[in-house]
């Protein structure tokens, strides 16, 4: 387990576009955490960032920021195949990791930050926020109060009409199998099933069998992608994600089915949540929504992964999403595309 944290947090981030620019904001007037230090290869965002928010150490070279010594911690939000080396160097440096998802774009590399994560009690967390989500955090409420019986299948989705970074020259690594990891499974697929096997507790997952094309996109990463993962025990979980696709709706949809031998749960982006049971042989349906104490379901959640990971070192402690949990995602991305390509499923 990490030791415990009493000084102020001091807090470097390494790489200021998309989500690293939001960092400043989510952290703003906090006084457990300090941004001592921000890096960016980009000098003009690295100036601009130092200046607004007025960060005196600023460097171009992570490896720089990692030596100068005024960190605890760093966030890492940067192109997929820079996570590796990155939190593998702030591990070595005894630093604290958040890291945008993915953990890294290998299997391989995963495994080696979370043990090394646990061998130097360090805390290592991946931003797979959808587990934050109310729905999700509903869901889970109800599956963990046995309120749906046994679980056999979930079914989730997250499909877009159009997905603007798929065309944007500022982020064309996206396109880059081997600057990304792939496409739309790495990128969103990953939370569809870090979420999923959250909801219930994380079974062991035996086999998964997938899909990807990219016909709309074209290039080298999928824009569709589908996957159904066998659990240990006979349930099953699939997983439906695109990042283009010809929907009359132009707002992302978010949809989740779990079908369990007591009630089901159902939850739409465009409908909200609900749960109930049919008393079969007859159609008389009972509400279970009503059973749901959203305090305590939200209770159970934290409000933000980073939120989490600073709580988790100021007080030693497990962050709600693990080294080893965003190690295990990876291994399923990794197996899914392989078993893509294969055109078969893969056993785990």
């Amino acid at each position: 387990m990490p030791e415990t944290h009493t000084a102020p947090l001091r807090l470097g981030l390494i790489g200021l576009a998309g989500y690293g620019g939001t960092y400043f904001k989510t952290l703003r007037g906090r006084e457990d955490v300090t941004i001592t230090a921000i890096c960016d290869a980009n000098p003009i965002a690295l100036q601009s960032a130092a200046r607004e928010h007025l960060i005196e150490r600023n460097f171009a070279d992570y490896e720089e920021l990692l030596a100068s010594g005024t960190t605890d911690a760093v966030c890492i939000a940067t192109p997929h195949f820079l996570h590796y080396p990155m939190a593998m160097a702030a591990l070595q440096a005894n630093q604290h990791v958040f890291c945008e998802k993915p953990l890294t774009i290998s299997a391989v590399h995963s495994d080696e930050l979370a043990a090394l994560a646990r061998e130097r009690g360090r805390v290592l967390t991946c931003h797979y926020n959808q587990r934050t989500r109310d729905y999700i955090a509903q869901l889970r409420y109800l599956v963990r109060q046995n309120l749906l019986g046994e679980v056999y299948h979930i079914r989730a989705g997250w499909l877009a009409r159009h997905t603007e970074f798929m065309f944007d020259a500022n982020t064309s690594w996206r396109q880059s199998r081997a600057k990304s990891g792939g496409g739309i499974f790495i990128g969103r697929g990953s939370h569809l099933i870090d979420a999923a096997l959250h909801i219930l507790d994380f079974p062991r997952v035996e086999a998964i069998s997938a899909t990807t094309s990219n016909h709309l996109a074209g290039g080298e990463v999928d824009d569709f992608a589908t996957a159904t993962l066998k659990l240990v025990g006979g349930a099953s979980i699939s997983v439906e994600a695109t990042y283009l696709s010809h929907l009359t709706e132009p707002q992302d949809r978010m949809n989740w089915r779990i079908y369990g031998t007591r009630g089901g749960a159902e939850f739409s982006s465009a409908t909200g949540l609900d749960a109930g049971s049919c008393a079969f042989p007859g159609p008389q349906w009972s509400d279970l929504k009503h059973c749901i104490d959203m305090a305590a379901a939200r209770a159970a959640t934290p409000l933000s992964i980073l939120d989490d990971f600073i709580a988790a070192i100021s007080e030693g402690r497990e962050p709600f999403v693990t080294g080893e949990q965003a190690a295990l995602i990876t291994h399923l991305i990794e197996a899914g595309y392989h078993s893509a390509a294969m055109g078969r499923e893969v056993v785990l």
